[in-house]
């Protein structure tokens, strides 16, 4: 009796037995449909023992030979597998689940001092930005001050009134 049919792995049920027939491409082009497979079929059969048969596995890469030790993992019997698939499983290092680190939790006392720490240091960066934007611009004005031909001052002086001596005798 067959439960599930896919491209990739078929459940057979024989009286008091239960297989797991893998089969076709298990490469890193098929690795999502057939990783959809694995948690699908271990859920469905649960504790259940499987035996997995990997006879009928056209081309295994490592992606695929990832998936295959995740599988063989989840279930106690050992697989039935080809020489070659063996030699992949035992080259390939063990297959853990990833758990992100877990963060560390502080005292209120630490986090709230943590936190005035950063928020101190971030103040002071913007402080410095800004006198570090006030310096440059005090430069580049006595630059302009002390250099005669960069700022005429005399000659703008004369020519704004002349202006205005010229807008006063204007009817």
């Amino acid at each position: 009796m067959n439960d599930r049919n896919s491209p990739f792995m078929e459940v057979k049920r024989e009286q008091d037995k239960t297989s797991l027939v893998l089969g076709g491409e298990w490469t890193i082009r098929n690795a999502a449909p057939i990783e959809r497979d694995i948690d699908e079929i271990t859920q469905k059969l649960g504790s259940q023992p499987v035996e997995v048969i990997g006879d009928r596995i056209d081309k295994l890469d490592t992606s695929g030979g990832l998936l295959l030790k995740k599988l063989a993992t989840k279930e106690k019997a050992p697989p039935r597998l080809t020489e070659t698939q063996r030699k992949v499983l035992e080259f390939l290092p063990e297959f853990t689940e990833y758990e992100p680190r877990k963060k560390r939790s502080y005292s209120a006392f630490v986090a709230f001092f943590t936190t005035v720490g950063k928020k101190t240091f971030d103040g002071l960066d913007f402080l410095w930005g800004i006198f570090v934007f006030i310096g440059r611009i005090s430069v580049c004005l006595l630059q302009n001050l002390t250099h005669p031909r960069r700022f005429r001052l005399r000659i703008r002086l004369r020519r704004h009134q002349a202006g205005r001596r010229h807008d006063a005798a204007s009817p």
